[in-house]
């Protein structure tokens, strides 16, 4: 016969991860909620003069602001969910991408969407995955 305090500590330890899984598993789903819940916000326009494509989900932006300083920007995957491009700038009209958030209070993560003259305004541009390869993209017109 087993002493009594061990039945009291394989309770105990029974009860516990009853009550571990049963908190990760209401976090988890109150996380899900937050995100599916949560509308979606403008959180900012950045303009630029040009647009680069390194790869499908790796853009870059150049822009020349007013004291002739040139700023470029990287857009990547590891920050940014999806990448829509429109083309919906008039000409004259400067392009543009609206960076939109899309996380919860866990993840930060956004959507952006490059407003542009034309598919002509994409420029292609170069890719380095270290020892597996580099290369440049080169877009089809």
């Amino acid at each position: 016969m087993k002493p009594n305090w061990i039945n009291s500590v394989a309770s105990l330890f029974v009860v516990l991860i009853l009550f571990i899984f049963l908190l990760t598993r209401f976090n988890k789903t109150t996380i899900e909620t937050d995100a599916i819940e949560k509308p979606k916000s403008v959180e900012s326009k950045v303009f630029f003069d040009r647009i680069f494509m390194h790869e499908v989900e790796h853009y870059s932006t150049l822009s020349v602001n007013e004291d002739k300083t040139v700023e470029i920007k990287s857009y990547y995957r590891g920050h940014y969910n999806k990448f829509t491009l429109i083309c919906d700038v008039e000409v004259g009209d400067k392009m543009w991408a609206a960076l939109t958030d899309n996380g919860n209070w866990v993840e930060r993560r956004h959507d952006v969407v490059f407003h542009i003259h034309s598919l002509s305004n994409l420029n292609g541009a170069g890719w380095n995955h270290g020892k597996f390869g580099s290369g440049n993209t080169v877009l089809i017109e």
